[in-house]
């Protein structure tokens, strides 16, 4: 504040000895004294403006304003949000007992070519899936181009890892299909321990998760250790799942941002959209 006051105090003095040259015997001509002294006036108000700027510190570079916004302000924006349902997505949920030949997905596959599609396995206490039965269930979604996300619950229903649609047709579908599913999903509900596994398909494990609450660079941080998506949480809770930051769109996200530093009057936070 006080170099705000000196800068404002020493235009002010200019402008004043300016006003006071005919009293000291100068000629000078009424339109100039008038000129000079507003332009004196001028200049100490943006010696005020420009010394208040300067106190306020640098502005926030894009990269820098998409690092310390909160996940959950750029929900669907930083991260794939799982389908929940609406707007013609449609939700799988599966427990041991279920009748896979049943869902709709494989007796009507037609029905599904055009919308996400989502899988979670529900764990019961004291039942186990087949491999089988749910092998048969990933050579159906193979034909489902919006299957994107398997998700594994336990029988609390809290989130227990995570597996990309693609991993899946590709891992639980061929010869080796029912030992992978063995290794990948009934192994991981005897032992959520076992969810560390999930990483050899891309996958997340029980601990790979973030809370909506944290920002960007935190997600970034914990992305540059390896892990190659992070389930985003409400409010750190096991039984919200929201979606998944990849590390793929994390970085083409945080790329955009850095572009965009070349050009910082043209972005704003509106800027930040989906990853489709």
């Amino acid at each position: 504040m006080q170099k705000v006051a000196l800068s404002a105090a020493i235009g002010i003095a200019v402008a004043a000895a300016v006003l006071a040259l005919p009293y000291a015997g100068l000629k000078v001509a009424p339109v100039t004294l008038m000129m000079v002294a507003a332009a004196l006036s001028m200049g100490a108000a943006a010696a005020v403006l420009a010394r208040t700027l300067m106190d306020k510190g640098p502005a926030k570079s894009a990269k820098e304003l998409l690092g310390s916004t909160q996940i959950k302000k750029g929900a669907g924006g930083l991260y794939n949000k799982f389908p929940d349902g609406s707007h013609g997505s449609v939700v799988i949920t599966l427990k041991p007992e279920s009748k896979v030949e049943m869902l709709e997905v494989i007796k009507h596959p037609q029905n599904y070519v055009t919308k996400d599609v989502m899988v979670t396995l529900r764990k019961v206490e004291g039942a186990t899936f087949n491999p089988v039965e749910l092998n048969k269930l990933f050579g159906a979604l193979t034909a489902q181009p919006g299957f994107t996300h398997l998700l594994l619950r336990d029988e609390h229903n809290e989130f227990v890892g995570y597996i990309p649609g693609g991993a899946a047709k590709s891992s639980f579908t061929g010869p080796n299909a029912e030992s992978q599913i063995a290794k990948y999903i009934v192994g991981v509900f005897a032992d959520a321990a076992n969810s560390v596994y999930l990483h050899d398909v891309h996958g997340a494990s029980s601990t790979d998760w973030i809370d909506d609450e944290k920002n960007v660079a935190e997600a970034f941080e914990r992305m540059s250790g390896g892990f190659r998506c992070l389930v985003v949480l409400d409010d750190a809770n096991r039984r919200k799942p929201l979606g998944v930051i990849t590390y793929e769109s994390l970085m083409g996200q945080t790329l955009k941002a850095a572009a965009s530093n070349a050009n910082p009057s043209s972005v704003s936070m509106g800027d930040f959209r989906p990853f489709r």
